[in-house]
């Protein structure tokens, strides 16, 4: 008996994943920009900015992962 709800969030991460680290990259480094603004402080923008770049790449290599895991783990 199959069961169609199996792997829910990770077909979604297949599917949709690629955009994923750049929406959440983009948004924490307008937080921070925001937060620069308000505070009048530039440290905040240039940790937006290193924030950006850290949550991309980490976020990029697990959907790498799990689409490589799909691929190679689960039947089709």
């Amino acid at each position: 008996m199959k069961n169609p709800d199996r792997f829910v969030a990770i077909r979604l991460v297949v599917r949709h994943g690629y955009p994923m680290p750049w929406i959440i990259a983009s948004i924490a480094v307008l937080l921070c920009g925001w937060i620069a603004w308000r505070e009048a402080s530039a440290l905040w923008a240039v940790a937006g900015i290193a924030l950006g770049l850290v949550l991309f790449v980490v976020l990029r290599v697990a959907v790498e992962v799990v689409d490589l895991v799909a691929e190679t783990l689960l039947p089709r």
